[in-house]
């Protein structure tokens, strides 16, 4: 069985994060950083896609070059393949490439490297922009810590005695509309900031995923190496798998992803999601903002393909 380690950081632990965001550097101090990001933001993140054929990201980039001649002649102007190539090599690893079962051919995901360049972005952006969601972020901590508290508490009286209070919170709101019929609206700021609040935490969802993704990864190459090295017999290895399987399930990350995964297979789950955001696509003040339909396009689809990549590991 593996060897982990329970602490919140040590020597195996800090050189792993050295080397990730060692990548993220190495992205955003190459010459041609601007392209790359600009490029698999419109491919991966805007089209709400997880993981992408060769074929079409090929095309893609190739489209994306000749386009990009007209502007900036000269620039990123080198073969294709050669670029997906280098993008998927150990000095870079800003792509994983990877078959899978029923494809006839590779496919390429984001690696947790590149979701992070994306997050640092994302977040320089929103400062530059001026707009940060200081208060929807706050209220999101404290319902988080709220349900922390209810939710870790095995007193039967704590919980009813919340219980109750949300239940004559719930009955006075209902008894004040019916008598005169004014409801609590959100400042059409504070809309578009719990918007952009929820789509930031499904981009950082994607990348969390990825990395408890590129964990089940790693176990399936040791599998494949011991199997390889001929030196260990075949009970050995199965006993290795199913231990470091075992410990993903009851590990924090691990036991935080299979229930990720009981919710998003979910049909009930999916579809009040799927409810949720055809109710939020027709919010007058999310319509107005400039090309509206981009998010929402996003949010579904990222919603759905997370859910195909959860059901695959």
């Amino acid at each position: 069985m593996p060897c982990y380690n329970r602490g919140i950081m040590d020597a195996g632990s800090a050189q792993w994060e050295t080397k990730r965001h060692e990548g993220c550097r190495i992205l955003l101090r190459s010459p041609n950083a601007p392209f790359i990001v600009d490029f698999l933001d419109r491919r991966f993140k805007q089209e709400g896609r997880i993981a992408v054929p060769h074929g079409d990201l090929l095309a893609a980039l190739v489209a994306y070059q000749d386009d990009l001649q007209e502007s900036y002649p000269g620039k990123f102007a080198a073969k294709a393949d050669g670029y997906l190539a280098e993008w998927c090599s150990r000095d870079t690893r800003w792509l994983q490439r990877f078959l899978e079962a029923g494809c006839d051919e590779p496919l390429y995901q984001l690696t947790p490297h590149t979701e992070d360049v994306f997050v640092f972005l994302d977040r320089a952006l929103q400062r530059d922009l001026g707009f940060v969601g200081t208060e929807s972020r706050l209220k999101l901590i404290i319902d988080t810590l709220s349900d922390l508290a209810i939710g870790s508490s095995d007193d039967p009286q704590a919980r009813l005695e919340h219980l109750r209070s949300e239940a004559a919170r719930i009955e006075d709101e209902i008894a004040q509309i019916e008598r005169d019929g004014h409801i609590a609206k959100y400042h059409p700021a504070q809309i578009r900031e719990r918007f952009v609040t929820a789509v930031s935490l499904l981009r950082q969802l994607q990348s969390d995923f990825r990395a408890v993704e590129e964990t089940f990864r790693d176990i399936t190459a040791q599998v494949q190496r011991r199997q390889a090295s001929g030196g260990e017999k075949r009970g050995g290895i199965l006993e290795f798998a199913l231990d470091a399987e075992d410990f993903l399930k009851h590990e924090d990350q691990g036991v935080s992803f299979y229930e990720f995964v009981r919710l998003i297979l979910s049909p009930s789950q999916t579809e009040r999601l799927e409810k949720t955001i055809q109710e939020v696509r027709r919010i007058p003040e999310l319509v107005q903002q400039q090309e509206p339909a981009r998010p929402f396009h996003t949010t579904q689809r990222s919603t759905r393909q997370l859910g195909a990549r959860a059901a695959a590991v």
